[in-house]
């Protein structure tokens, strides 16, 4: 019974050492939640030998836009775990930082507007003069009803005590149904509620809300809701709409008529 007893504290012992080692420098629920995402994406990207350190920061900006704490766990939690100690040739990050982090943003935001057919210049992840220019008259066309519709969500993921702002790259204001009107999707992935900057409350651990609406008449009418990391719309008439699931399982919807399946 000692023998058994004393095992038992000692293994305790044990895991409460590597649980602090491990959450050293996490010091926030938020952050903790981010190191729990980014070990879980490299293990399953290790598992098919995907995984790079490149691969692993996008993955961790897309799940924690802006918010460079959470950015920094995700990604150094995902290293700790898949024991990666050199940068592959393609990427040379030590650390996600503020610029390399914006870099990409503005990359990500170039590439929507030129989809959306505003001239940025160049995806080469600099704010220019030109891509200032786009994205302001990009902003001017979003409609009424869009913007009614992507206020109502900030409400909805933040509470009603807090502001809140989507990342550019999570607004899609374009035609999704191949009849010429422009449609709506709106990514809870890039809503940030201030003063915070906490996650919207549409999110899960991975995946947030992705809602899609169909204009009918003046008014855009939500048809699907689906969970996701992240989304990105393809070329195409209809486009095709492109997903990942929690388990980080890409997939592709488009409309068929009805639906978006």
């Amino acid at each position: 019974m000692y023998n058994y007893n004393y095992m038992v504290k000692m293994l305790s012992f044990t895991i409460s050492i590597f649980s602090l080692s491990a959450y050293a420098y996490v010091d926030t629920k938020e952050a903790r939640r981010a190191w729990v995402v980014g070990t879980a994406y490299a293990q399953a990207q290790a598992s098919l030998g995907l995984l790079t350190r490149e691969r692993l920061f996008n993955s961790c900006v897309e799940r924690f836009t802006s918010q460079y704490n959470q950015i920094d766990a995700c990604y150094q939690g995902g290293l700790k775990v898949a024991g990666i100690t050199e940068p592959t040739p393609a990427y040379q990050h030590d650390k996600p930082n503020k610029n390399s982090y914006r870099k990409m943003e503005t990359k990500k935001l170039q590439q929507m507007l030129k989809d959306a057919g505003y001239d940025p210049g160049p995806v080469d992840g600099v704010y220019g003069k030109k891509t200032k220019q786009a994205y302001e008259a990009y902003k001017q066309v979003i409609s009424k009803a869009a913007e009614w519709l992507i206020n109502e969500q900030i409400v909805e993921g933040c509470d009603e005590n807090s502001k809140g702002q989507f990342a550019p790259n999570s607004i899609f204001e374009q035609d999704l149904t191949g009849d010429g009107q422009k449609d709506l999707i709106i990514d809870h992935g890039g809503l940030n509620c201030l003063p915070d900057r906490h996650n919207s409350m549409n999110c899960g651990v991975r995946a947030c809300s992705v809602l899609f609406y169909v204009r009918e008449g003046n008014l855009l009418i939500k048809k699907k809701e689906i969970l996701s990391i992240g989304v990105s719309v393809e070329a195409g008439n209809p486009p095709i709409i492109h997903l990942m699931s929690h388990d980080y399982l890409k997939s592709t919807v488009r409309w068929n008529g009805y639906t978006f399946k």
